[in-house]
């Protein structure tokens, strides 16, 4: 925002001086009324109005002719895929659309059902149990084909800032490279990750940034067989799409598989902004 310039009498001037006329004054005037409305519509402003609704805030542009640039991660990965578009980024969402853009039960098949969902922010964890920050808004399901035994967890969150968006997957991604795998836990399973398979964001994503696959493979004392599969988050804008799909078939979940469901969620959460 341009700062706001202060007048001041130049230094030396006379108070004696005469006054001048009063035409020049009202050219002065004129001019001065011309130059603001022309530079009106070159540096503009931007006014933020910030509001609470239902812990999530929201941030609305009022004006913005001269966006700055999103900050860039300098320490993300220098691939192509894994770099921020440079495009304007929608605003976050909040939890009440995060919530209407999760996949529907029949996604996974017609005899699917939604097995758990929530909204808990403190239920957010990057991959490997990686720090979190800036998230403001989740929404999450898990969704469970009884007929083919196939699982699909999915989580929508939108983070304060493109750059806040970037950097959980940043740091999913080195926790794996470190050493080509890394563990986690969640509701009393043990899940591992392997590998950082090559992909990028659906075209369909509105300003694409990172993108990361890789293998899941999720156990616990009470089950007796492993579940098998693939986990993707794709980052479009300041809001990151994990989706998560396993099996105790060996085979039936694939990196491709994965990412047609990550597509479908991607239109979902597109078509509540058109």
């Amino acid at each position: 925002m341009p700062t706001k310039q202060r007048v001041s009498l130049m230094s030396g001037q006379k108070r004696d001086r005469p006054e001048r006329p009063r035409q020049e004054n009202e050219s002065k005037l004129v001019s001065f009324r011309e130059w603001l409305s022309t530079t009106a519509g070159v540096i503009g402003a931007i006014c933020a109005v910030i509001t609470l609704a239902g812990g999530t805030i929201v941030v609305v542009k009022i004006l913005a002719p001269h966006n700055t640039p999103p900050a860039h991660n300098n320490n993300a990965p220098t691939s192509m895929h894994d770099q921020p578009s440079s495009s304007s980024s929608p605003e976050p969402f909040n939890t009440t659309q995060l919530q209407s853009a999760l996949l529907p039960s029949e996604t996974v098949g017609p005899s699917a059902n939604a097995q758990s969902s929530g909204t808990d922010l403190s239920q957010i964890e990057a991959i490997c149990g990686g720090p979190v920050s800036g998230d403001s808004a989740a929404a999450y399901e898990t969704i469970r084909n009884q007929q083919t035994g196939i699982f699909l967890d999915e989580g929508l969150v939108s983070w304060n800032s493109i750059s806040d968006a970037s950097q959980t997957i940043t740091a999913g991604r080195q926790a794996i490279d470190r050493s080509g795998s890394c563990s986690g836990a969640s509701n009393g399973a043990t899940i591992v990750y392997s590998g950082d398979s090559p992909g990028s964001p659906p075209s369909s994503c509105v300003n694409p940034g990172q993108y990361l696959a890789t293998q899941a493979k999720l156990s616990s004392p009470s089950t007796k067989f492993p579940y098998l599969g693939f986990t993707i988050v794709a980052q479009c804008g300041p809001t990151t799409i994990f989706i998560r799909v396993y099996s105790q078939q060996p085979g039936a979940v694939t990196q491709q598989v994965t990412d047609g469901y990550l597509s479908s969620a991607v239109g979902r959460l597109k078509s509540i902004t058109s």
